[in-house]
């Protein structure tokens, strides 16, 4: 995600995001904000419980990222800063939740977590 694309106020497509536009330009669901995002999610937590699975979302109030394993978490920042791909711990994530849209079952034991 980082490598060549841009950070664009509500953007929404491939390449020119926003932070929930980054979610969104995979999963098709444009309209939605970052608090939509976290509170129509069927699972989710505290940061602190975060399981290690690539794709869930990161939440703090008014900006969303995606984890992507290891600790890692890409989020779209501001038109300075771009594209972000840092530890989990450089911003202040407050929550972790299952994006709508995204097929989680590869990481969990029966496929119905």
């Amino acid at each position: 995600y980082y490598e060549g694309w841009q950070y664009v106020y509500a953007g929404c497509e491939e390449g020119y995001v926003d932070c929930s536009g980054l979610i969104k330009s995979k999963v098709e669901v444009c309209a939605r904000g970052t608090e939509e995002l976290l509170a129509e999610s069927a699972l989710s937590g505290p940061i602190e419980t975060i399981p290690d699975i690539p794709g869930l979302g990161v939440y703090y109030p008014g900006h969303v990222g995606i984890y992507v394993g290891d600790g890692k978490v890409i989020d779209a920042r501001t038109e300075a800063s771009g594209i972000g791909y840092d530890d989990i711990e450089y911003e202040h994530w407050t929550n972790w939740f299952e994006i709508k849209g995204v097929d989680y079952s590869r990481y969990t034991n029966d496929g119905n977590e």
